[in-house]
């Protein structure tokens, strides 16, 4: 996924899941949450229905974030996602101007949902 700095990153998920912040790419490939920051818990809060936690961040700066899933397997079960974030001028092309880019995350009965 690609956004710009002022995009809004929302994600959306179950009691099952929670958000991390990974270090580095290297942490991201090998799911090494040791250096790891938790931006939300498995009850965050501010969500409805089959998504009972909403965690939302303004991306603020250009590089490449790393996030994932710290529950039992989740994170080695692909439950990740890294997002480029690109200067604002850059004429890369961009999901949708309404950030409608949706990603679903599944396993097994449990729903991780990542809004762009």
């Amino acid at each position: 996924y690609e956004v710009e700095i002022g995009d809004k990153l929302s994600f959306k998920y179950s009691e099952y899941h929670n958000v991390y912040l990974m270090p580095s790419q290297e942490a991201y490939w090998s799911c090494d949450f040791s250096s790891a920051t938790e931006l939300a818990s498995d009850s965050y809060g501010g969500g409805e229905g089959s998504f009972p936690n909403v965690y939302e961040a303004v991306v603020t700066a250009p590089g490449t974030l790393y996030f994932a899933c710290q529950k039992p397997g989740h994170c080695g079960a692909r439950q990740k996602i890294s997002v480029k974030v690109k200067a604002e001028d850059s004429p890369a092309p961009r999901l949708a101007p309404g950030r409608l880019g949706v990603l679903l995350l599944v396993a097994a009965a449990s729903l991780l949902s990542i809004s762009l």
